[in-house]
C-alpha cells in the first residue's frame, strides 16, 4: 500500500508538472499571438499613414503648380502693357498736358 500511495504521489507531482507545462505553454502561445495580432494592426496603421502622407505630398505639389500658374496669370493682368490696350479699347488716351489738373497734396494729419 505504502508504495502504491508513493507511486499515485509522484504520478499526482507528474500530472501537476504535466498542468503546469501546458498552462505556460498556451499562456505564452495566447501572448505571442496577441503580440503578433499588435504587430500587423501598428504595421497596417504605418503602411495607411504612408498612403495618407503621399497624397497629402501629392496634393501640396499640385497647388504648388497651381499657385506658379495664378502667380504667371497676375503678372500679365497687371502688365502695363496690357493695361495700355484695355485703355485704348474702352477709347481712353492720355490727355494733353492742358488738361491735366493739379491738385495741392494735403497732409494725411489734416484729415483728421
Amino acid at each position: 500500500m505504502m508504495i502504491k500511495s508513493a507511486f499515485n504521489s509522484n504520478n499526482s507531482v507528474k500530472n501537476s508538472s504535466l498542468f503546469l507545462s501546458i498552462l505556460f505553454f498556451i499562456t505564452g502561445l495566447i501572448i505571442f499571438v496577441a503580440v503578433m495580432i499588435l504587430k500587423l494592426h501598428v504595421q497596417g496603421e504605418i503602411i495607411e499613414l504612408g498612403y495618407k502622407l503621399n497624397n497629402v505630398e501629392n496634393k501640396k505639389k499640385g497647388l504648388i503648380q497651381e499657385k506658379k500658374k495664378l502667380d504667371i496669370e497676375i503678372q500679365y493682368l497687371k502688365s502695363p502693357d496690357r493695361i495700355d490696350e484695355l485703355a485704348e479699347g474702352f477709347g481712353m488716351k492720355i490727355p494733353d498736358s492742358e488738361r491735366i489738373i493739379h491738385l495741392k497734396r494735403r497732409s494725411v494729419m489734416a484729415n483728421r
